[in-house]
């Protein structure tokens, strides 16, 4: 009995992990959609400004250093859940090799 339980927190530990990379993968999408969205707005805002008469006024450069800012924190924030995700990855092929190897184990005892 205390065999199967072990085996059964394994898989429980290995379900868990999954479900975390799927919600950081998640994640990862929004705050890089986030981020390119942000940019394309920048983007907008400056060339609407810059092509305007007359010169940029300190409002007009607080804005774009604003949507600049947020769009920097977002794609760091991506970067950072990508980061996550690929540690998170290297976990599950560490499981996954210790899961074929309980396997191979028990298959053996049984056959013994």
């Amino acid at each position: 009995m205390e065999y199967n339980a072990s085996i059964d927190a394994v898989y429980d530990a290995v379900e868990r992990i999954e479900q975390q990379r799927k919600r950081l993968a998640r994640n990862l999408m929004a705050l890089s959609i986030s981020a390119l969205l942000g940019l394309v707005v920048n983007t907008f805002v400056f060339m609407i400004f810059s092509h305007q008469k007359g010169s940029l006024n300190n409002m007009t450069i607080a804005l774009i250093m604003l949507i600049f800012l947020v769009c920097m924190v977002l794609s760091g924030l991506a970067i950072r859940k990508f980061i996550l995700l690929k540690k998170f990855e290297q976990r599950l092929n560490h499981f996954g090799e210790l899961e074929e190897t309980i396997c191979d184990e028990v298959l053996k005892h049984h056959l013994d």
